[in-house]
C-alpha cells in the first residue's frame, strides 16, 4: 500500500466569524477508480497568522505538497482533522 498526495479542495483566509473565506482550487468529491482499493481521505484546517489572499493557487493538485504549503506559508500544525476512507466497488 502506498500513500500519494492528491488536493481535493484548499480554501484560504476563511474566518470563524463570517464562515467565508477565499476558494483557491474548487472542489472536487472523492472518486476512486473502481477496482483501485480503499483511498483515505483528509481533511486539515491550519490557523493562519496573516491573509494567504495573495499566495499563487498551485499549479496541479497532483504535485500539491502539504508540509511544504504549510512551510511556505507559516503554517503550524493543524487545528483540525478529519477523515474518512472509501472504495468504489464494480456493481454487478
Amino acid at each position: 500500500m502506498f500513500s500519494r498526495e492528491f488536493l481535493h479542495y484548499l480554501e484560504v483566509d476563511r474566518s470563524p466569524k463570517s464562515q467565508e473565506g477565499k476558494t483557491m482550487i474548487e472542489f472536487m468529491p472523492s472518486g476512486p477508480p473502481p477496482g483501485s482499493g480503499l483511498h483515505r481521505y483528509i481533511v486539515l484546517a491550519f490557523e493562519q497568522s496573516s491573509s494567504l489572499s495573495n499566495v499563487s493557487p498551485p499549479s496541479s493538485r497532483g504535485s500539491f505538497k502539504i508540509k511544504q504549503f504549510a512551510s511556505e506559508n507559516s503554517l503550524t500544525r493543524p487545528v483540525a482533522i478529519n477523515y474518512y476512507f472509501t472504495e468504489k466497488i464494480n456493481a454487478e
